[in-house]
């Protein structure tokens, strides 16, 4: 399911209608888009493998009750659900608030991953910076979802679910 996922985004992202390219030049402005049309893209792309990479972590956190764990089901949810923060019908920049959902969540869970394994954590040390750089690109884009997104994961660690219900209404 992935790697359908992972194909489909990279077709979107061929962009030959220039689609995204316009949309994100409404959201950043002429001069910007050169720059951050590549590095959105690229987060876009990179979150199947966040995805995988968060899988992955979940087998090797020792607390089941853990609360960065829980956090993985309201994933699952945000990304499948068709009525998210931004939908679908933007086409690629459909998919970005869904990547950044997967990257804070996988920064949650690096923290937590790290706390019990240090060594676990650092060949991918390298992948890690580079999604949180490309997360910054992404707050630029989508600064109001970005906004509701950490409050949202804030609030669900919490064991409150308020505003990530209010926004599949």
């Amino acid at each position: 399911m992935l790697r359908a996922l992972k194909e489909q985004l990279k077709v979107m992202a061929l962009d030959e209608d220039n689609k995204f390219h316009e949309v994100l030049r409404k959201r950043v402005g002429k001069r910007a888009t050169g720059l951050f049309e590549n590095r959105t893209k690229q987060f876009i792309l990179l979150m199947p493998d966040v995805v995988e990479r968060i899988h992955y972590y979940y087998g090797h956190l020792q607390k089941e009750n853990s609360k960065t764990k829980k956090l993985g089901g309201y994933l699952l949810t945000y990304l499948y659900h068709p009525q998210d923060l931004i939908g679908e019908e933007w086409g690629l920049l459909g998919y970005l608030d869904d990547a950044y959902f997967a990257a804070v969540v996988f920064e949650k869970i690096i923290k937590e991953v790290t706390r019990e394994d240090q060594l676990l954590v650092e060949p991918n040390k390298e992948f890690n910076e580079s999604l949180r750089d490309l997360k910054v690109t992404a707050r630029s884009v989508i600064p109001e979802q970005a906004k509701r997104i950490d409050e949202m994961i804030e609030e669900i660690i919490k064991g409150e679910t308020g505003i990530f219900m209010s926004t599949f209404r």
